[in-house]
């Protein structure tokens, strides 16, 4: 059984299978800048999909944009202290229990896309404003 702390992470700063890959891979070398072509090479994804990972663990807390070349770097440096202990939990995790965590992913995933499915059938009965039929 996981944490909750690190099923929250999952759903919130880690949603994707390819950001937990990304994070665990900055994570196992934390000092060095990263680029997102480095990135999409080591872990053989596209490179618009690395750039897009990137910045969601940027907007998560768990990575640092270095901005000073170009085209930008990225490491593993947690905001808080709570960050770091869930991303070593995380790691921990995905080393005991990896089906667990693919379990929480893929459940996460599901829950995403029934929401938007949801939000997509809901916008379908909003009437714009103004908007007369003929």
């Amino acid at each position: 059984m996981i944490s909750p702390e690190v099923e929250k992470s999952l759903s919130t700063c880690v949603p994707t299978h390819e950001a937990l890959q990304t994070l665990l891979h900055l994570k196992s070398e934390p000092h060095r800048t990263w680029r997102a072509d480095d990135l999409a090479t080591a872990l053989n994804i596209e490179m618009d999909l690395a750039r897009r990972t990137l910045q969601s663990l940027v907007d998560g807390g768990m990575l640092l944009t270095d901005t000073s070349s170009n085209p930008p770097g990225y490491r593993y440096a947690p905001s808080s202290p709570m960050l770091a202990g869930v991303a070593d939990e995380l790691q921990q995790a995905w080393l005991k229990q990896p089906l667990e965590i693919i379990r929480v992913m893929n459940s996460n995933a599901i829950a995403r896309t029934r929401t938007k499915a949801i939000r997509v059938f809901a916008d379908a009965f909003i009437l714009s404003k103004g908007r007369k039929d003929d």
